[in-house]
């Protein structure tokens, strides 16, 4: 049993020697959101399944705050852009914009024009991706001007999203 195997003091060792158990097992009954990224970010190199699986399960659920989210983002975004997307198409909670960065700032960086274009939902990725974007404020808007200019760019949607 994981409960006994691991004591509470063990948490403060230095993570990356932590074995995958562990680790899984920080990721799911942490108690303190640093160290469950951490753990997080270390799966993902060495569990790349159980990484995205679980991944997908905080970002559908709208777990713990942005800045976790776009944590787990950053993990996963890369092991499988397409089902990612689809499951922040599944959220039923708004983005939040400093996630909503995230995700423009992921989609530059791992996805060309060419393969969102190959994506089965693309239309509908840019679609939420527009709606929630409509939902922010002028400030917010402003705030992410130059990430904007910068995606809209990179995937062509010049008549879409007009500021």
């Amino acid at each position: 049993m994981l409960e006994n195997y691991y004591e509470e003091t063990d948490f403060d060792k230095e993570i990356e020697n932590y074995p995958k158990e562990k680790l899984i097992y920080i990721v799911e009954n942490g108690y303190d959101i640093e160290l469950i990224e951490a753990a997080f970010q270390k799966l993902s190199f060495i569990d790349e399944d159980y990484a995205l699986t679980k991944g997908m399960e905080f970002l559908r659920n709208d777990e713990f705050d942005p800045y976790f989210q776009a944590c787990i983002i950053d993990c996963i975004y890369q092991l499988d852009r397409e089902k990612v997307l689809d499951c922040i198409l599944s959220r039923t909670a708004d983005v939040d914009v400093y996630f909503f960065k995230e995700i423009l700032e992921r989609m530059i960086i791992f996805t060309t024009y060419e393969a969102l274009m190959k994506m089965k939902n693309y239309k509908s990725y840019l679609s939420y991706l527009f709606e929630q974007y409509n939902k922010y404020s002028a400030d917010e808007k402003n705030e992410m001007q130059d990430l904007l200019k910068e995606f809209v760019q990179e995937f062509h949607l010049e008549a879409l999203w007009k500021k």
